[in-house]
Parts: C-alpha cells; sequence; structure tokens
C-alpha cells in the first residue's frame, strides 16, 4: 500500500485500473487538486444491534483515514452515536 500511494503521489494520478477496483474515486477527476476537492466524509454504521457497545466496552466503530497529501487537514471530529454538542455552531 505505501508503494501504491507513494506512486500516485509521484505520478500526481491514481491509475485506471484502481479507480475502477475502488468506488470511492468514482467522484474524483482530473480538475482535483489540493485546494480544489470535494469533502471527504464516510459513515460507517455498526450492524452489531443496540446493545452491542454495552457487552464490548463502548468500542467506537469508526474507520477514519485522512490524507494530508490531499487536504492537509488538521483536526478530525470523531463523535460516536452518544455524543452531542453544547455549541451546534462548532460542528
Amino acid at each position: 500500500m505505501k508503494t501504491r500511494i507513494e506512486s500516485a503521489i509521484t505520478k500526481g494520478s491514481i491509475s485506471k485500473e484502481i479507480r475502477d477496483e475502488h468506488d470511492g474515486f468514482s467522484e474524483w477527476n482530473d480538475e482535483v487538486t489540493k485546494q480544489n476537492h470535494q469533502s471527504i466524509v464516510q459513515i460507517i454504521i455498526d450492524g452489531r444491534g443496540t446493545n452491542a457497545a454495552e457487552k464490548e466496552g463502548f468500542q467506537l466503530p469508526t474507520l477514519i483515514r485522512v490524507s494530508s497529501e490531499i487536504s492537509n487537514g488538521s483536526i478530525i471530529l470523531n463523535l460516536d452515536y452518544d455524543m452531542f454538542a453544547n455549541n451546534a455552531d462548532s460542528i
């Protein structure tokens, strides 16, 4: 995986076979740059049921991947199902 990421960074693009292999690339095209890109948000719903968190020690069923090469983002907001914000403008 490291080699594929480094190759994509060096070439400045992702090969067609990799783009066809993953649905996530369907919204991206050659006009996407570091400054001009869509937000990357992925929500994963855990199908284990409502009591699973109590039995398994409140494990957070979340997968987060942030690419600093794409977004240069420094902040990640991670919310579990039972969290809330005191200030709605903060989200």
